[in-house]
């Protein structure tokens, strides 16, 4: 669920809020398979060449005989929080997601910068660093580069 607002907050305008249910999976088999339930709450906000959007979410646990993902919230986090700065077609954002408790070492960082080609195409560059990259290691720490193109507004 989606609520349109508008409310004025620090410079800011709180454009959304709402409710939602997320699961994940890597669609893999035993005894490679992981996946997890969450339910989410999200907030956005808006100002000229910004957006930020601060989801918390809470695990919800499956009814399982094992846990394939026993301590997930610890190494990929209970929230996060998207940072977005656009500026003449290019685009840059930070996603960082923390477990909120005082484990060294936990969470992620994630920086991504879409750079313009043509009017069609945009370069992307993306660097990962921390835990949940990936769901089968998501309890190793890590950085992971990733380069793509993508393209856009063919109509």
């Amino acid at each position: 669920m989606n609520f349109a607002t508008n409310v004025k907050l620090f410079g800011f305008r709180m454009r959304m809020s709402g409710l939602g249910f997320i699961h994940q999976s890597n669609g893999r088999a035993f005894p490679f398979t992981r996946s997890w339930n969450r339910a989410v709450a999200h907030v956005g906000f808006e100002r000229p060449g910004w957006a930020v959007v601060l989801r918390p979410w809470m695990r919800v646990q499956e009814k399982a005989e094992v846990d394939e993902n026993p301590n997930i919230e610890r190494f990929i986090g209970r929230g996060d929080l998207l940072v977005v700065h656009q500026r003449k077609g290019h685009v840059l954002s930070l996603l960082g997601r923390h477990s909120l408790d005082l484990s060294p070492g936990r969470g992620s960082l994630q920086f991504d910068r879409a750079i313009p080609m043509n009017k069609r195409a945009k370069f992307h560059l993306q660097v990962f660093h921390g835990h949940g990259e990936s769901m089968i290691d998501l309890n190793h720490h890590q950085t992971v580069v990733g380069i793509g193109l993508s393209l856009l507004e063919w109509l």
